[in-house]
């Protein structure tokens, strides 16, 4: 597993997907639900008792290590100083609803009872739930709620300025029912950002908010399901479950977080982490690499059922990689320079000599999603961007299909060298100068060394050009760094293909983020079109209008060039082998949720619930 402070907001981002409010009674003219759904019903009513994809009979014990590639020096994850310890967002505290994984965008009561919406999402209010309550048994109140909201986008990530950007205010109205106004009416994802929200405790830090941006390696007060029992900084973090968990039995959680204890060993590098797998210093791994999971496990210890090799289909979220360009660099400014470049790297070549030909290139952001553009623009694209037509690239309007991998090496590198010829670049003895005489010098940073045959074999794609690649292969805490100052020219990164996007694109893309040292805005992206598109994007009144703005948005971000093509496989890769681990017949669209394993004693392994079919012995 990669770890760095993206994976923060990665989970607040997977939970909030674009929704409206699942109405399921009427109460003083206020629309008030158990759950926040998209266009529809919500599966679950309110009197559900837990999901379809979980044993609800799970047993509860036992442990399970897994690995972790890089180091850790906080326990806080929401400060965005440091690298926080993996898991202590998602286990340590609870949010006011909780996403469901077998249906699209649905969320459902957790720390919060219930949620109402105003009239034209003027405002959203949550009613919480009695009995909530914070590992240290004080409750959990709407005055926490208000508390946090003002300490995160305060004194927390910047992340979370601009997740929460549309609230105008907060105020706890009773120990018990919180209200948010929203900045304007009509922002129809602003239910679902809110109820994604954790809560802190207000006991905690009132008094000494100016604490809270700093990195400790003193566990937070949360309310989850775990908590931190044991930390060998940058080596090693224990989560073990709080037996007193107020919330171990509520509909959304039976059958789930069913282990006593995770342990989460840290590693320098894949190579190491995969070494020590094969060892059996660790139970569950994710494999990210195509060629480990094909030959980088002991063959005998597969045909025997030893270790386990589990794919599973994902019906979204799943990642994207692609080499983002840092617009920030003068050489990099120039969309004919990027396009050169994209030209140049052949991606045919990679995926058949490294990647066994299991992959599909895309020229999209939400490949397999109704929201990724089709070949040719539509009437809708075109009409949105008539204010900016005179600023769009002449590929927005040619088919995407013309820009896929050429495989004749010849004609792609002299289309490539016209590209920079135009741009005022020169190739000569070997070397592309522009007309200052400076060469193409760039760098590429890289967290691991998972993908670096496929980085080695884009650096030669480019030297026929002139351009000299330097790949700068760095930890996890120097990677942090250096993404926050910006310490790049060129990085192989991973984004996710959201089934739903809303306001996180701001983080991704916006004028606003182009330069924030603790954003996400890889490439530089400063563009008065895109802010249009994203605003537009945030604000649309249904699924009809949210497609097409978000096909104009994929479509412009492609055409300028801000990345290179990319690469993705719909699937989801676990390697185990620890024997007494099992897992439901699930049906999750989000690939298997691990939350809901559980550890099977030796002298129970024929009393699995009858609620679900045994699986084979995993």
């Amino acid at each position: 597993m990669k770890q760095n402070n993206a994976f923060v907001l990665a989970g607040l981002l997977i939970a909030i997907a674009f929704s409206a409010l699942n109405t399921v009674a009427q109460t003083q003219g206020k629309n008030v639900s158990h759950a926040v759904t998209i266009f529809g019903t919500a599966k679950y009513p309110a009197e559900f008792k837990h999901f379809d994809y979980v044993n609800r009979d799970a047993p509860k014990g036992g442990e399970i290590r897994r690995e972790v590639l890089g180091t850790f020096d906080t326990l806080n994850p929401f400060s965005g100083k440091g690298v926080a310890g993996f898991g202590i967002y998602r286990y340590t505290f609870d949010s006011l609803m909780e996403l469901s994984l077998d249906e699209a965008y649905t969320s459902y009561g957790l720390l919060a009872s219930s949620i109402e919406i105003g009239p034209d999402i003027e405002w959203v209010a949550f009613n919480m739930n009695p009995d909530a309550r914070f590992h240290n048994n004080q409750p959990v109140t709407a005055h926490d709620v208000a508390f946090t909201f003002k300490l995160l986008t305060r004194y927390g990530d910047i992340s979370f300025r601009n997740y929460y950007r549309e609230v105008e205010s907060v105020e706890a109205r009773s120990s018990s029912r919180v209200v948010f106004k929203a900045r304007k009416s009509g922002i129809k994802e602003l239910p679902a950002i809110l109820s994604e929200m954790i809560v802190l405790p207000r006991s905690q830090w009132q008094g000494r908010e100016q604490d809270f941006n700093k990195s400790t390696m003193i566990p937070l007060t949360g309310s989850g399901p775990y908590k931190v029992s044991n930390t060998k900084a940058g080596k090693q973090l224990t989560l073990t479950r709080d037996d007193q968990y107020w919330a171990k039995n509520h509909p959304v959680n039976r059958g789930r977080f069913n282990f006593k204890s995770m342990t989460f060993d840290y590693y320098r590098d894949e190579s190491a982490a995969l070494q020590a797998f094969n060892a059996g210093h660790y139970d569950l791994r994710y494999e990210f690499d195509i060629q480990a999971w094909e030959y980088g496990y002991n063959k005998k210890e597969v045909d025997s059922g030893t270790i386990k090799k589990l794919e599973v289909p994902l019906l979204g979220y799943f990642d994207q990689y692609y080499f983002f360009f840092n617009t920030r660099n003068p050489f990099l400014q120039d969309i004919l320079v990027r396009q050169a470049i994209d030209k140049a790297f052949d991606f045919t070549r990679v995926n058949y000599t490294l990647l066994h030909n299991s992959f599909t290139e895309t020229r999209s952001l939400f490949s397999g999603q109704p929201f990724a553009s089709p070949d040719l623009p539509g009437h809708d694209e075109i009409a949105l961007l008539k204010p900016f037509e005179e600023s769009l690239p002449e590929h927005f309007f040619t088919p995407l299909s013309d820009l896929k991998s050429n495989r004749n090496t010849r004609q792609r590198l002299s289309e490539s060298l016209e590209l920079l010829k135009e741009a005022g670049w020169t190739l000569s003895r070997g070397v592309l100068r522009n007309q200052q005489g400076q060469p193409m010098k760039l760098k590429l940073l890289m967290q691991d060394d998972e993908r670096k045959k496929i980085a080695i074999t884009f650096k030669k794609a480019l030297s026929p050009l002139g351009i000299e690649i330097a790949i700068q292969t760095v930890d996890s805490s120097q990677y942090l760094s250096r993404l926050r100052k910006h310490d790049y020219d060129m990085l192989l990164e991973v984004l996710v293909a959201l089934v739903s996007p809303g306001n996180e694109q701001r983080t991704y893309w916006s004028s606003d983020s182009s330069n924030e040292s603790e954003g996400y805005n890889y490439s530089g992206v400063n563009d008065p079109a895109i802010d249009y598109l994203i605003e537009k994007l945030v604000q649309a009144e249904n699924e009809a209008s949210m497609i097409s703005v978000a096909r104009a948005l994929d479509r412009l971000l492609v055409t300028r060039f801000y990345f290179t093509k990319g690469w993705y496989k719909p699937t989801f890769r676990i390697v185990y082998r620890n024997p007494h681990l099992r897992r439901p017949v699930h049906g999750e669209l989000y690939g298997s949720d691990l939350d809901a394993w559980w550890y099977q004693p030796e002298d129970e392994h024929e009393n699995a619930s009858a609620h679900h079919k045994k699986p084979p012995a995993e």
